[in-house]
């Protein structure tokens, strides 16, 4: 809809006789009559310099929605400050007019253009299906992330955070779709987004909250020659960050999934399974699939990795 803005700004420019000046080089020192002073999560506060002029006097200001054409305030000619309730990712244009009386012209009293601004509050939160692993790509120790701004939104911030509390990634970007990362195997990592908007009257970017922290990791996860009387042989590796495996099987690669063990990580550097059940299931001859899904430890708290392992074994 810039469009349609630009248009009646350009059309109430030419209206008023305003002249169009250049904008300074230090934007956010100085963006013209009216600016942002601040914003929160349902709120925007603008400020504005008093108009002065020999040949009328000010009787009071207002704020117009010009999507909208809602007057959204007023205020008597000694204010110069407003703030206004708008929801949690609102963007808009506004139009800051003044009641003027001029001394000239018979005493004409009518609503004068001032200035045009664009304002926002808090971004909108990221959501779930907005962002998060889109594929995994073991031989290469590749994942692809896939993150979108939400509708209105100008962009992404994305962020992915190793082990040892260290960023190793850092985008800023309208569209991640596709992003990919190397990753190292039996370590664990936390990625989290959020949005920004862009305001062209500012000239500067406006973040919104961080989402919750997600977590990943791929276990190394070897599977020896195994007989249906000794069970399925499984070796973990101790990883980086994750407090416990959970090791699952089913005849099929992508359903079917029982419970095999648990297995806590500690002190040893390697850990030697040998799986003999899985949920109620005996092991019996035929093919398996091993699946190890991490439990990574942040602070007092744990969570469950959206990555895990598969290995295929021949039971004889």
């Amino acid at each position: 809809y810039m469009v349609k803005f630009l248009k009646k700004i350009t059309f109430a420019m030419v209206l008023f006789g305003m002249a169009v000046c250049a904008a300074p080089k230090d934007a956010k020192a100085d963006v013209g009559i009216i600016k942002m002073a601040g914003y929160t999560d349902n709120s925007i506060t603008v400020e504005w310099q008093p108009q002065n002029n020999p040949n009328y006097k000010v009787n009071n200001y207002s704020i117009k929605d010009q999507e909208t054409g809602q007057v959204l305030w007023t205020g008597d000619a000694d204010t110069v400050k407003a703030m206004i309730q708008k929801p949690k990712g609102y963007i808009g244009v506004w139009e800051l007019l003044s009641n003027r009386t001029y001394t000239t012209g018979y005493g004409v009293t009518l609503d004068a253009h001032v200035d045009f601004i664009y304002v926002n509050t808090t971004p909108a939160d990221m959501t779930k299906k907005q962002f998060g692993i889109a594929n995994l790509y073991p031989k290469k120790k590749q994942i692809m992330f896939d993150i979108n701004a939400p509708e209105g939104q100008s962009g992404v911030q994305f962020e992915v955070y190793n082990a040892k509390k260290k960023r190793i990634v850092s985008k800023d970007s309208g569209n991640l779709a596709g992003e990919m990362m190397k990753y190292a195997k039996d370590s664990a990592y936390r990625y989290r987004a959020r949005c920004y908007y862009y305001n062209d009257t500012m000239r500067q970017n406006y973040y919104g909250n961080w989402s919750a922290n997600r977590y990943f990791a791929v276990p190394s996860v070897k599977v020896k020659k195994s007989t249906a009387k000794k069970g399925i042989n499984v070796t973990l590796k101790k990883g980086a960050g994750i407090s416990k495996y959970t090791v699952y099987v089913s005849k099929k690669y992508n359903r079917g999934y029982k419970k095999a063990k648990t297995v806590k990580v500690a002190k040893k550097k390697t850990y030697s399974l040998s799986l003999k059940k899985y949920g109620k299931k005996k092991i019996k001859k035929g093919t398996y699939f091993v699946k190890v899904v991490p439990t990574i430890k942040d602070g007092n708290k744990t969570y469950q990795s959206e990555t895990s392992a598969i290995e295929v074994v021949c039971v004889r």
